[in-house]
């Protein structure tokens, strides 16, 4: 579901405008971001005879997909067998995300942190539990789109489970932001716009 309403509300829209698109993908969304561009590459697209087309993939911080496997999976866990941040309501079917002051903002202020959490939601269990059928990592049309931000200051998903998934999908455009947390849209957001531009170009220049 989360894949498809970025497909439809998002991406479809900037390539129907004939935009060139870099997908930056966080966390869970390295999973359902990279399983709404099938079929959406710039190449695919141009043998179609339609302008636009995704042209780079960018994960920050996140776990890379592989068909036949979930988030959970790739990540080791099992519902019985969760990270100490997250917690599971049977009863609702939903995840959620506690500590989030120890683990996501604990690199800014307080009071700045206390903000961003109150903004925090539950979760589907089965967005994270629920295998893929697609990934663009084995796809031909994507060779060469992708890249890899590294957040040093991670405690969600640490720097060596980073470029553990970079290792295993064969990214080796990296880039690392060394003070950057899992809220690397908080505290180090200027840091990692810089990092996604350079590794951008490195893309355009692959491509």
């Amino acid at each position: 579901m989360d894949a498809e309403s970025l497909r439809q509300n998002i991406l479809l829209p900037l390539l129907a405008e004939g935009k060139d698109v870099i997908l930056l993908m966080h966390s869970y969304g390295g999973v359902y971001g990279s399983t709404s561009v099938q079929g959406l590459s710039r190449k695919e697209r141009e043998k179609a005879g339609q302008e636009g087309g995704i042209v780079g993939l960018v994960y920050v911080t996140a776990v890379t997909p592989a068909v036949g496997k979930s988030l959970l999976d790739m990540m080791g866990l099992t519902p019985e067998n969760l990270p100490p941040h997250v917690v599971l309501n049977q009863s609702t079917g939903q995840i959620m995300l506690i500590e989030a002051d120890k683990y996501m903002y604990h690199d800014i202020p307080t009071s700045d942190a206390d903000k961003w959490i109150a903004k925090i939601k539950p979760q589907a269990f089965t967005s994270v539990n629920t295998a893929i059928s697609y990934s663009p990592l084995a796809d031909s049309n994507y060779e060469g789109s992708f890249g890899y931000i590294f957040c040093g200051n991670d405690r969600v998903l640490p720097l060596e489970a980073q470029k553990y998934y970079a290792d295993i999908s064969g990214i080796k455009n990296t880039v690392l932001v060394e003070a950057a947390s899992h809220a690397f849209f908080v505290g180090t957001c200027e840091e990692t716009v810089a990092a996604t531009i350079s590794l951008s170009k490195s893309i355009a220049i692959a491509s």
